[in-house]
């Protein structure tokens, strides 16, 4: 007897490839399109800010730490650095002066 099997991909296991495909780089562009564009937002917010407030920027880190939708960024004041919150998002924007963290139950910083 003679097999009709022919050997090949069917078009449903090149669909489910290119989903894989197509899942696994929006995942990875998009957390890495987040960071990147973040960063940018949050340095326009800083520059804006400090121009403002009569600050020199410095810069903020690469993200979000917290989840708060704001980046840890700083700005020199003479020779005073003061470290500030700047948006990284479209709904927020701006800058905050960061909160004191305390360290302990002593009351120290």
């Amino acid at each position: 007897m003679k097999s009709n099997q022919e050997s090949g991909v069917t078009l449903i296991e090149v669909l489910v490839a290119f989903v894989f495909i197509f899942v696994i780089g929006g995942v990875v562009f998009g957390g890495c399109s987040m960071i990147l564009l973040g960063q940018g937002k949050a340095e326009e917010n800083l520059a804006s800010y400090s121009q403002r407030a009569g600050l020199q920027p410095i810069g903020c880190v690469g993200r979000d730490t917290d989840g708060d939708g704001y980046i840890s960024c700083d700005a020199k004041d003479g020779d005073r650095i003061v470290s500030l919150q700047c948006s990284n998002g479209w709904l927020n924007s701006g800058c905050k002066i960061r909160p004191l963290q305390f360290n302990g139950t002593d009351g120290s910083y």
